[in-house]
């Protein structure tokens, strides 16, 4: 995501040369006693491609970096704000678990209710912990517009919702008919729907249950079109939809651009709908679900 601020620049001059595998210069511009660069790199014990690289990560105090990472959390349930070329931590955007240095999740604010709402009647209690991966941002002809960002946990089946005007959470939905959620998130080229698929296929029955024995029969994977609210970001299940999908485990998933606009893509393995089962003297789960070589790829009009 490039970054909303402006570009990086650097103050003053910079000579750089290379010569019998020094770096040689001085920083000019004002910016008189900063040293010789020459003799900074030997006191750090720096090689050239060192020194070289710490310059073109550098970005001073007061200036921008010229993108923005936004990177998935995993089991600390939030999100990171990485910058580029700095590859600092910018920012720590909690989702699905409570932070008390932010006070997310905290009192009685806004975020307790999100939470609240990110638990729905499929769970014994209020989730206060998720498995963040693979994030999804907001498009504008196919092309990130900084918006919104989106977030599966893969551990429960939901999705949360960051707004990136202010980089908070906004929402987090628990999705009906599926449990998990690797890498199948991502925004439609003007981000008319967000679509999340699940991992591992679930039992479409009443209950929840069924015995690994019916497998074929009555587990199965779901491809999720959600409905987005321009204005807010926020997702609506009144005017989303699911897709069945085979029991195999799905996992990354995009949507189509330009040629492919109007398709979604995503990949699956275990075709050959593999339970294992090595406790009981059956192969192990992963020798079933990797015997052939090829799986499928789904693609959805």
């Amino acid at each position: 995501m490039r970054a909303r601020s402006s570009r990086w620049l650097l103050a003053g001059l910079v000579v750089v040369a290379l010569v019998g595998g020094l770096v040689i210069g001085r920083l000019s511009g004002g910016l008189g006693g900063a040293g010789n660069l020459t003799q900074i790199a030997e006191k750090r014990g720096l090689t050239v491609e060192e020194a070289e690289g710490a310059l073109k990560a550098y970005t001073a105090p007061g200036k921008f970096d010229e993108y923005v990472i936004v990177s998935s959390g995993g089991q600390s349930g939030n999100l990171h704000l990485v910058g580029v070329p700095s590859m600092r931590l910018l920012k720590t955007i909690p989702v699905f678990t409570p932070e008390s240095w932010s006070g997310y999740g905290q009192g009685s604010d806004m975020s307790t209710i999100v939470l609240a709402e990110g638990s729905s009647d499929k769970q014994a209690r209020q989730l206060a912990w998720g498995d963040a991966h693979h994030p999804a941002l907001s498009k504008t002809k196919a092309k990130y517009d900084g918006r919104f960002a989106y977030i599966n946990d893969r551990a429960n089946g939901r999705i949360g919702m960051v707004d990136l005007r202010d980089f908070k959470t906004k929402q987090i939905l628990d999705l009906p008919n599926m449990q998990t959620s690797h890498g199948g998130v991502f925004a439609t080229p003007n981000t008319e729907y967000v679509h999340i698929s699940s991992m591992s296929p679930t039992p479409q029955t009443a209950d929840g249950y069924a015995p690994l024995e019916s497998y074929k029969d009555t587990y199965r994977g779901i491809s999720s079109w959600l409905w987005v609210d321009q204005a807010t970001g926020k997702l609506d299940l009144a005017r989303s939809f699911q897709i069945e999908l085979p029991p195999y485990t799905q996992d990354f998933a995009d949507a189509g651009k330009l040629g492919s606009d109007g398709f979604g893509f995503i990949n699956s393995y275990n075709t050959e709908m593999a339970v294992g089962g090595v406790l009981e003297g059956a192969e192990p789960l992963e020798k079933g679900a990797s015997a052939r070589d090829f799986d499928y790829l789904h693609i959805i009009d």
